[in-house]
């Protein structure tokens, strides 16, 4: 396994494996596939100041994604949101997502003046909770109704991390 920000090259295969996640799990996310199958990825991991896409790597092969961005406005800059995380079916299990949050943490860890780390995860979404909670993050809400899907309103969990 490695874990690595990415980069250009690896613009088609973050691509390919974000609208997989978007289609096969939807409700884990606040896009959709159809509001995202015609971006431009490389906006996503072309570097800049308080981004980073981070992805894990098996045998060469990108199976993981994450993005950890800080809030760029003067009075929310002591904050930063970790958002995408997404494990391809075939390696969860396996700890990518781990190391995923770990590096996205020591990245946060490493921003001049930053205090904390948010994210948010569907109620419901046990794994997920798990592995955040683990890493020492905290619940300070739920939205409800915050995901419509398939029909069906989902609850939205947000969780902090302080540095």
């Amino acid at each position: 396994m490695s874990v690595r920000p990415l980069t250009l090259d690896d613009v088609e295969a973050y691509k390919a494996l974000r609208l997989r996640g978007l289609q096969e799990d939807p409700t884990a996310f606040g896009s959709s596939y159809a509001e995202e199958v015609d971006l431009d990825f490389r906006q996503r991991v072309e570097p800049l100041e308080g981004r980073v896409t981070l992805g894990a790597f098996l045998d060469g092969q990108l199976v993981a994604v994450t993005t950890l961005m800080r809030e760029t406005r003067l009075k929310t800059q002591h904050r930063a949101n970790i958002f995408g995380v997404y494990t391809a079916p075939e390696a969860r299990g396996r700890g990518f997502a781990r190391a995923l949050m770990e590096a996205a943490l020591a990245a946060a860890a490493g921003w001049e003046g930053l205090k904390l780390v948010h994210l948010s995860v569907t109620v419901g979404n046990a794994s997920a909770r798990g592995l955040y909670r683990s890493l020492g993050f905290v619940t300070v809400g739920v939205e409800p109704a915050y995901l419509h899907v398939d029909g069906a309103f989902l609850d939205e969990e947000q969780m902090v991390r302080f540095l």
